[in-house]
């Protein structure tokens, strides 16, 4: 009788078990697998190759696994098929002896020159020519070897000269002469303080891509150098280096190091080879330019360069004037902002007006534009209002209008969606041009009186036109077919608003969910994650079939809700104070939201399982989806965490001192490992010179001197990117949560196809 009492509480258990008899859906997530949803879409949108000052370009477009190459003439209004496919394919044949399929030609860096007539294209790896008028197909040979006679380098804007380096140095050929001798420019360059962009390179005669940058002028080269020889030695081990494993040193500055790279203008006359330096340095440790911004800003003059030095804690900018024949400087404009300089959106630009510029300032609390004189005094705030000016695409310099991007313009619409707007020198004239529901990327005309606009929601495909200055659709280009993508079973995810852990910040976010789900069953969630503070991890276009967000998809098809958020202190698209949320708080500012967005979303939605959560993300993600597990041990119940910055004490100096100041502790995952309880699986390439492995390792140390259990996997030979073990890793994750949150766990051997 006791022996039958406890088989039915045992069968009891396990009845009342959330994970009793639920299987993980592999075959429907491999089905929307990132590599088999491509093949059911075709070209996304336009991408316009402008022939050389005309209002004409081409593009390719694949639709219904046809591509077809097109012929736009804006100003006609004219738009016709470029080439017939079919004979161009017979002609290749012909040259080449290789059959291709006409219907899916691929052509790559298609362009069409200014006598339109000539087609260039280069085709596996040959460059032809093909005459559009008489059909005449030229095979011009070998693209590695063309490169190679053109000579490698950057080529000066009048086509006659090109500069390299080799050895650290910069050299110079004259390109439009035969027989031509290279001069060598400098030669002061070295190891750590080098004109190439192999800084770390020894010596050698081999050519290389420089750090020269040609003026207007094609007779001035300026060049911004970092002195890194002071930096302390970083290290990785390439395990996988034949035939014995190598060591690979480089130099890296960590937030707080004493030493830090030195920043160094120089100015290059490549007639007389003198070389002129300009006085940068005000303050010990400054900085020029950020990552993604150079800093500098050559003049319509070539006579005038311009830069943007910042104090070590970024509080303090300046945008400088510098003479190129002197060196001397002049500061036009001094801002300090508090707790940082937003560099994300660092802007100067001549209107060509005595002297006047535009800058961009946060100084308003979002982020605008301003007319100031030659002088640096301020004329006229431009932009102005409750939304956040981004990049200045264009500048008519004779209509003397401005062209830019801006966020949360419209009231009561996503303020993520990127739209493009007109305003002229004035501050008069405001105009919007991409009226249309959604996020807009947008091609101008040299003329710019034209433009391509594509343009696209979660929810609504992309949209392909053409417009006009004033933003008049001219006629519809293209669309995104999406009928076999619908015909597969396919269904777009749902966007959401919820708010933040203070109950007034509103925050934006997408689900996705299973195609099959069943009525009345709930589901564990998934947050994938990106804590910013350059960005935030929710897509705001349809279907990106390249985009590390389409990994959303075949997990929520394993049977797991999947959702993405953004989170205060993410994204500098909204206010300054937005953006500043998370100073000082490297480790916990994005968690709360994440959270209190997911029990909200399971007080909405009835088929959210708010008992079984997991989280995953990678670099910053990473480094959030393991704080999370550990911070809210009780809540998290699973994590992966890929590449994770864990102990931002030995990350970059530059990111990390911007956003968390200088003098601070920062906050690290490795502090709290003793909290975990949930299943955690830690990932890292190798080779990361991003992330330093020992990011994870620090971590996993930790872990095990708390004597927790975790799961690590080190991907051999890879840096911050794991290319081709990407599809590996993702189904690592599908194993991880189909086991920790739904409890099925498989023993087969073989990583894909399972069933």
């Amino acid at each position: 009788m006791k022996k039958n009492i406890f088989i039915a509480m045992i069968f009891s258990i396990v009845l009342g078990s959330p994970f009793y008899g639920e299987k993980a859906d592999f075959r429907t997530a491999e089905k929307f697998a990132p590599e088999n949803l491509r093949k059911l879409v075709g070209t996304r949108s336009v991408n316009p190759a402008w022939v050389e000052e005309s209002d004409i370009f081409i593009y390719e477009f694949k639709k219904n696994n046809i591509t077809e190459y097109y012929y736009i003439n804006a100003r006609e209004k004219i738009k016709r098929t470029l080439l017939n496919r079919k004979l161009l394919s017979k002609k290749i044949f012909k040259i080449t002896g290789e059959k291709s399929d006409p219907d899916s030609l691929e052509l790559k860096e298609t362009r069409l020159d200014k006598n339109l007539r000539d087609f260039s294209f280069i085709y596996k790896k040959n460059k032809f020519r093909y005459n559009l008028k008489n059909k005449k197909l030229t095979n011009l040979g070998s693209v590695l070897k063309i490169r190679e006679k053109m000579g490698f380098g950057k080529r000066s804007p009048d086509g006659k000269w090109i500069i390299y380096s080799k050895g650290h140095n910069i050299y110079l050929k004259n390109v439009s002469k035969k027989n031509s001798i290279e001069k060598q420019l400098t030669n002061d360059g070295e190891k750590w303080f080098s004109y190439s962009v192999n800084e770390k390179g020894e010596n050698c005669t081999k050519k290389e891509s420089t750090i020269g940058v040609w003026f207007s002028d094609s007779q001035n080269i300026y060049c911004l150098r970092k002195d890194k020889r002071k930096l302390k030695d970083l290290f990785l081990i390439h395990s996988l280096s034949d035939p014995r494993p190598t060591l690979e040193l480089y130099k890296y500055a960590m937030a707080g190091d004493k030493e830090l790279p030195r920043f160094h203008i120089s100015i290059i006359d490549i007639k007389s080879g003198e070389i002129r330096g300009i006085e940068t340095e005000k303050w010990k440790n400054q900085q020029i330019g950020s990552e993604g911004v150079s800093g500098i800003y050559p003049g319509d003059d070539p006579s005038t360069i311009y830069f943007v030095r910042t104090s070590r804690d970024w509080k303090d900018v300046e945008l400088c004037e510098a003479d190129t024949s002197t060196g001397k400087v002049k500061i036009l404009i001094k801002e300090r902002s508090e707790p940082y300089w937003n560099a994300d959106f660092q802007q100067f630009h001549e209107t060509g007006e005595n002297g006047r510029f535009i800058w961009w300032s946060e100084k308003s609390g979002r982020g605008h534009i301003y007319l100031h004189d030659r002088n640096g005094y301020e004329l006229k705030q431009l932009t102005s209002g409750d939304f956040t000016v981004s990049n200045i695409i264009s500048i008519d310099k004779e209509k003397k209008f401005i062209f830019f991007a801006a966020y949360g313009k419209r009231e009561n619409e996503d303020p993520y969606y990127r739209k493009y707007y007109r305003i002229d020198f004035n501050g008069n004239g405001f105009t919007e041009l991409t009226p249309e529901i959604g996020t807009h990327t947008v091609h101008m005309s040299s003329s710019l009186e034209y433009y391509t606009d594509t343009y696209s929601t979660v929810k609504n495909p992309d949209i392909s036109v053409l417009k006009d200055i004033d933003g008049n659709i001219i006629f519809k280009m293209e669309e995104l077919d999406t009928t076999e993508l619908r015909s597969s079973g396919w269904l777009p995810p749902v966007k959401f608003k919820v708010k933040a852990a203070d109950n007034e910040t509103d925050l934006y976010g997408v689900m996705w969910k299973p195609f099959n789900m069943t009525k009345g069953k709930k589901y564990p969630v998934i947050s994938y994650v990106y804590p910013g503070p350059q960005g935030e991890p929710v897509p705001k276009t349809f279907f990106q079939v390249r985009d590390n967000r389409v990994s959303n998809i075949p997990l929520a098809q394993l049977g797991f809700i999947v959702i993405t958020v953004g989170q205060r202190g993410g994204s500098p698209l909204r206010s300054r104070k937005y953006h500043n949320y998370g100073y000082g708080n490297a480790r916990d500012y994005p968690l709360a939201d994440n959270k209190y967005a997911i029990e909200q979303l399971a007080e909405i939605f009835d088929y959210i399982d708010v008992s079984r959560v997991g989280i995953y993300g990678r670099s910053g993600g990473g480094f959030m989806a393991a704080a999370a597990i550990l911070v809210y041990p009780d809540f998290y119940k699973a994590a992966v965490s890929s590449c994770g910055n864990h102990d931002n004490n030995i990350y970059d100096y530059n990111w990390g001192e911007i956003h968390y100041g200088i003098e601070k502790n920062i906050a690290t995952n490795i502090e709290v490992a003793g909290n975990l309880k949930g299943r955690l699986l830690l990932i890292h390439g190798e080779i990361d010179n991003n992330v330093h492995p020992a990011n994870t390792f620090r971590l996993a140390n930790e872990l095990i001197k708390k004597g927790k259990r975790f799961d690590m996997m080190i991907f051999p030979g890879k840096r911050h990117a794991y290319d081709e073990y990407t599809s590996y890793l993702e189904r690592m994750m599908w194993y991880y949560f189909a086991e920790h949150l739904m409890g099925d766990r498989r023993d087969n051997i073989d990583m894909f196809g399972i069933k």
